[in-house]
């Protein structure tokens, strides 16, 4: 899980890493984003479904590469009108009861579920963990 980090309106952070499920060391594997300290309140989230949908996100990223289908590239923004594969950090107030404020720090989560071969959660040291990169404005 990565640490409590800022996102101003105008900032927005990349989320990437392999699509666990895609190269079958899991049979799921999600990022979601988090406003609350508790994690109580997950406002966004892509799993290997989504990724399925849009395999060619890292493309741009790995040109010429073969299995860049297997890796995801994602936004995290307040407002991800206009974009495409965007996970919005903004508050969900009429889905909790808690009310979190607009600009309340964000943290993003990432998970891979049972490996199809041991059906027990695969060896943290044999994922290539993912990541996340801030963009802020000066």
């Amino acid at each position: 899980m990565s640490s409590w980090f800022d996102l101003p309106d105008n900032g927005f952070a990349i989320v990437y890493g392999v699509d666990h499920a895609a190269t079958r060391k899991a049979t799921y594997s999600s990022v979601s984003v988090y406003l609350d300290e508790t994690l109580d309140i997950g406002v966004a989230s892509a799993d290997s479904a989504d990724f399925a949908e849009s395999p060619h996100t890292a493309n741009p990223y790995l040109p010429g590469e073969r299995a860049a289908d297997k890796f995801y590239v994602w936004q995290v923004r307040r407002d991800c009108t206009g974009y495409s594969n965007c996970l919005e950090a903004k508050s969900l107030e009429s889905a909790c009861e808690k009310k979190v404020a607009a600009d309340a720090p964000v943290r993003i989560a990432f998970r891979a579920y049972a490996e199809p071969a041991t059906r027990v959660g695969p060896a943290d040291a044999e994922l290539i963990y993912d990541r996340v990169i801030v963009f802020t404005p000066r």
